[in-house]
């Protein structure tokens, strides 16, 4: 990578609340069901197409905010990509 190193760590800060914090999500005017669909997404296409997996998908990892440019839809913020795993085919 370009910018990082195993001595050197390069951090962002993106906004976002965590996926289980309902209130949040309906305060921004996001549906509840919208967005567990969006996570399950996500990471469906994770194992069953990409093979490359997000491996600490915490609530404080999985972030969720109102995507900037589809009203009222969630955007999902996945954060610490330090631990993700390949799988094959044969998984």
């Amino acid at each position: 990578w370009q910018f990082t190193s195993p001595r050197v760590l390069c951090m962002h800060f993106e906004d976002g609340f965590n996926a289980t914090d309902v209130d949040s999500i309906r305060n921004a005017g996001l549906e509840t069901g919208e967005v567990s669909r969006l996570i399950a997404s996500v990471f469906n296409r994770q194992v069953f197409e990409s093979g490359f997996i997000h491996c600490d998908p915490h609530p404080a990892n999985v972030l969720v905010r109102a995507h900037p440019r589809r009203r009222n839809q969630p955007q999902l913020v996945l954060v610490d990509h330090g631990l993700y795993k390949q799988i094959d085919d044969d998984f």
